[in-house]
């Protein structure tokens, strides 16, 4: 099969804030023109950022950043998840394993709202499962989403 490519029947098109796909930061579509249907798209551009990497992350507990190293190890303060399985165990029975270790490998950012994803959903888990703890790590580099 051949087709021939005119520039002025290719053309990129952004999409509008309300016609974004599925998670999307900013989608493109890539176009040609014909006579007969006018202008087609033919491939669909999509920037999910971070969100599959992020998804794969937060329901598998996996550590699955990038790392760019420093120079020199430094030494940071760090909030940690400590699960208490006696709360725990009772609440969530047999999905209490995965969300101790969902926590145990949580970033810290929001101390209120704590939640992890099990088998797609979304558990809020409550102040008595867990407590934070704060202490100094020594890191070699810097956890990255993609560069």
């Amino acid at each position: 099969m051949y087709y021939q490519l005119y520039p002025k029947k290719f053309r990129f098109r952004k999409h509008g804030d309300d016609e974004l796909a599925h998670y999307a930061t900013e989608c493109w579509d890539a176009e040609l023109y014909s006579e007969r249907f006018g202008w087609v798209e033919c491939v669909g551009i999509a920037d999910r950022s971070a969100y599959d990497l992020r998804s794969h992350i937060d329901s598998s507990g996996t550590d699955m950043y990038a790392l760019r190293k420093y120079d020199e190890p430094k030494v940071v303060d760090v909030k940690k998840l400590v699960p208490n399985m006696g709360a725990l165990g009772p609440l969530f029975k047999d999905k209490a394993g995965k969300i101790k270790t969902l926590l145990e490998n949580m970033d810290v950012k929001d101390t209120k709202n704590i939640s992890v994803e099990v088998d797609g959903k979304k558990i809020k888990i409550p102040k008595d499962c867990y407590k934070i703890v704060e202490k100094k790590e020594k890191v070699m580099g810097e956890k990255l989403f993609h560069m």
